[in-house]
């Protein structure tokens, strides 16, 4: 027989309750679900089963959000399953009714009612009162997204370009900081380079390009990107990409790539690493279709996902993409973060700030962060930042 039973009064999430049975494993998990989200205790289920050691016991109570005396029967129907064990209901996601209901039954009883405060990595107990036992949480991306039904695919292998990772990681630093020039030559790069795998481009296919320019394809050429790079009396370039996989890096994979390296770097004050898993390139496969998240770190259990464009990125298209994968991997408990290298329009450029702000405004109102190319450069504070002070709260 279990010692210690954890009870899951489970309203819109499952992933908040998972948290406490990592951080807190117990020897067994009961479910009362609501009603209103049935989908949860599939998803509990599956999630749970991963658990070699953990008992899922019985069937899942499904109750109405609204049924205070449904719910006290659910509670304690369940909890007398479990005679003589240590039992704690956990009600993080829980609806109000629900809540109030095992909170009387975990009183009645003399047991434990708690909910997992994931913002500041505690678990609360409501029953006894005023506890609190901090937590270390550690889940992993794929972890999490069990959690909401899906399962992870990386798309980008480093090991399929024409340099190496760190050549590759060199490269994504310079093309973060080099301001209006790199933007300049990777937009006429992507204009330039159409074709498949291995491409050659003539001077014919190009145009011309200014000496700051050309000091970035020298570079990109230097790092092993590009090959055969040359510039006509005309200032127009020749190249030859030797990979596809070195073109998409230039397109914006570099980018990808620079986001999750400063990510890597960020650490707490005891020098441990900020986030506990960090990805890039990942596709979440979805009913037939897919989504991509290009920048993914884990923060106790919390995900803080990044759309990354380098190419005419101030659309609100974009943000509408964004809001839709978050969705599907936890809407509003997750952080959203959209970035590009693009540099904000002038103040005095009357044509382009107008859209731009109203960009901003449209951000706004969808929760996300918007991080332009003046603030690149300072993208790992940044994620810090929204990782333990988000500007849109977690919820």
């Amino acid at each position: 027989m279990p010692q210690k039973v954890r009870i899951l009064v489970i309203g819109g999430r499952f992933a908040p309750h998972l948290l406490g049975i990592i951080a807190a494993p117990p020897d067994a998990v009961e479910l009362i679900v609501s009603r209103d989200n049935p989908g949860q205790a599939k998803l509990a289920k599956e999630t749970l089963g991963s658990f070699a050691h953990l008992q899922l016991t019985g069937k899942p109570v499904f109750i109405g959000a609204y049924d205070l005396q449904q719910a006290r029967e659910a509670c304690r129907a369940v909890a007398a399953r479990h005679a003589g064990a240590e039992i704690t209901f956990d009600v993080t996601s829980a609806p109000k009714i629900p809540s109030f209901a095992a909170l009387d039954v975990a009183r009645e009883l003399n047991q434990s009612l708690i909910f997992v405060d994931s913002s500041n990595a505690k678990i609360r107990n409501v029953v006894p009162e005023n506890q609190a036992t901090a937590i270390d949480i550690r889940v992993d991306l794929e972890q999490y997204l069990r959690c909401y039904g899906r399962r992870l695919v990386e798309t980008f292998d480093s090991q399929s370009l024409s340099i190496a990772y760190e050549n590759a990681c060199a490269a994504a630093d310079y093309l973060a900081t080099g301001g209006e020039a790199v933007v300049e030559t990777l937009a006429n790069l992507r204009s330039w380079s159409h074709g498949k795998g291995k491409r050659i481009i003539p001077f014919q296919k190009t145009g011309q390009v200014t000496p700051a320019s050309f000091a970035v394809w020298q570079k990109i050429s230097e790092l092993g990107l590009l090959e055969a790079l040359q510039q006509d009396a005309e200032g127009r370039v020749s190249y030859q990409l030797a990979r596809e996989h070195d073109y998409k890096f230039l397109e914006g994979k570099w980018l990808e790539l620079f986001i999750c390296q400063q990510a890597k770097s960020c650490s707490t004050h005891a020098g441990v690493p900020l986030f506990q898993d960090v990805r890039m390139n990942v596709e979440i496969p979805c009913n037939g279709a897919s989504k991509e998240i290009d920048a993914a770190c884990m923060f106790h259990g919390q995900l803080i996902l990044c759309s990354c464009k380098t190419a005419r990125p101030f659309r609100t298209e974009y943000l509408d993409e964004l809001r839709a994968v978050s969705d599907l991997v936890g809407g509003d408990f997750t952080t959203r973060l959209f970035v590009t290298n693009v540099l904000p329009p002038a103040q005095n450029d009357n044509k382009r700030i107008g859209h731009y702000l109203s960009f901003l405004q449209q951000a706004e109102a969808r929760k996300i962060v918007v991080v332009a190319g003046d603030q690149l450069g300072h993208i790992g504070e940044i994620l810090k930042q929204q990782a333990t002070k988000p500007k849109y709260a977690r919820i």
